[in-house]
Order: C-alpha cells, then structure tokens, then sequence
C-alpha cells in the first residue's frame, strides 16, 4: 500500500504569490549569505543539485549589480590595503538578529571579493561537461580580486593566478 506524503501548506508553490525581485531586493546584505548557501549546495555529495546553475546566473546577476555601486580607490602601492578589516566568520547555522550586523562591518569590496571567491568555489565543483557559462565571468573577477586585494587577502585567487599562468604556458 502506498501512502501519500503531504507536505506543510507553508511549503507548496503559489504562482499567485509574488516574490521581491532581484533588483529592489538588497544586494549587499543577501549576496553573501546566498554564495555561501550556493556554495554549501555545490559541496553535497551526489549529481550537481538540481537547479544550481539558476541559482550561480541569478547570483552573478546579483554580482554585476553589486558592482555598479562598489568603487575601488588604492590609497598606496600595496594592494591589501585596500581590504579594511577582516572576514566575518562563516557559520553553518546563523540568527535571524546577526544578518544585518554579520557584514555591515565589510567593506563593499571585500562583501564583493568573498562573494567572488564563494561563486567561484561552487562553479569548480561542477565537472567539465556541467561548466556554467558563468564560470568564465567569475573566474575573470577572481583573478581581479586578487590583483586588487592582493596575495594575502586572496590565496585562492593567488591559486587561480598560478593555475591560468600555468595553462597560457602549455
């Protein structure tokens, strides 16, 4: 006998019911805490989580918003610099009451570069055939970010320097 599996009212689709959309929504306090859930998705064991490459789009999106408001100005010749400040710490689990305050600290820039870095991590996960157009529009801003923010700031940009210097050679 098979039993039907009803779900909470709370958790069936409306199409009637509209969502906030992309562009009033605010993108410099939800951008980071989605990279970190799109990455967290991209880490689960199995086939690449259905609807992941909608999710990398609209974030990148996101992304390109953020940055029409995000000025870079280099006081002196060392790119770090640059980055006030350190990186909030990611926590698996966060209160509501923390959001607004985890990365208020931030400097745009650095939301914008972890954010980068976080996308990008997601986008490596996926195989060769499964690569997201979005990952040449990300691995471009990572390598930026690491320019600007500098080896310290960025290991994983220094690696993905290394990696593309590496690759022109070949």
């Amino acid at each position: 006998m098979l039993t039907r599996l009803v779900r909470p009212s709370y958790l069936h689709f409306h199409p009637a019911k509209k969502t906030i959309p992309p562009h009033k929504a605010n993108t410099m306090q939800m951008l980071p805490f989605a990279a970190t859930a799109i990455l967290r998705l991209s880490l689960l064991p199995g086939p690449t989580a259905l609807g992941l490459f909608s999710l990398l789009d609209k974030a990148v999106e996101c992304l390109k918003r953020m940055e029409k408001t995000t000025t870079v100005t280099i006081p002196s010749s060392s790119p770090s610099s640059v980055i006030l400040g350190t990186a909030p710490q990611e926590h698996l689990f966060r209160a509501n009451e923390i959001h607004d305050e985890l990365y208020a600290e931030c400097e745009p820039l650095q939301t914008w570069g972890r954010c980068v870095e976080a996308l990008w991590r997601a986008t490596m996960t996926m195989t060769m055939v499964d690569k997201p157009p979005v990952w040449d529009v990300l691995c471009s801003r990572l390598l930026l970010w690491r320019a600007v923010a500098g080896l310290e700031c960025s290991p994983l940009g220094e690696w993905a320097r290394m990696q593309v210097i590496c690759n022109m050679s070949k």
